[in-house]
């Protein structure tokens, strides 16, 4: 997750700094995205997927109560981790195709980037 999976900066990680995201291109050195560099930004897909982890121990706190109703309502009410597929447009016409989480993409609107 937080990853640029194809086009211009391939396999390359995207972290936050400064309230702001940025992809990682080395050890220190890394390109912020910021209107100044980013011309647009398109949201491709959406996914969503169930947590492991919020099903396990739901279950497992439930299954102590001996109620086979309850067991399986707090399995399948398990949080869900929601993966956003983006496109980004540079200003030099070249783009990107980055997937991330919810936390980064609330970061890109804060910082009043165009995505559509």
């Amino acid at each position: 997750m937080n990853r640029v999976t194809a086009g211009r900066f391939k396999n390359k990680r995207v972290s936050k700094r400064n309230n702001a995201l940025c992809i990682r291109l080395g050890w220190r050195e890394c390109l912020p995205l910021t209107p100044a560099i980013v011309a647009h930004i398109q949201i491709i897909s959406t996914t969503s997927a169930p947590s492991a982890f919020s099903g396990f121990w739901r279950g497992l706190i439930s299954n102590l109560c001996h109620s086979r109703t309850l067991w399986l309502s707090s399995i399948l009410s398990a949080k869900h981790k929601n993966s956003y597929t983006l496109k980004i447009t540079y200003r030099d016409n070249t783009s990107s195709v980055m997937e991330t989480d919810q936390r980064c993409l609330a970061i890109l609107i804060s910082n009043n980037i165009l995505i559509s």
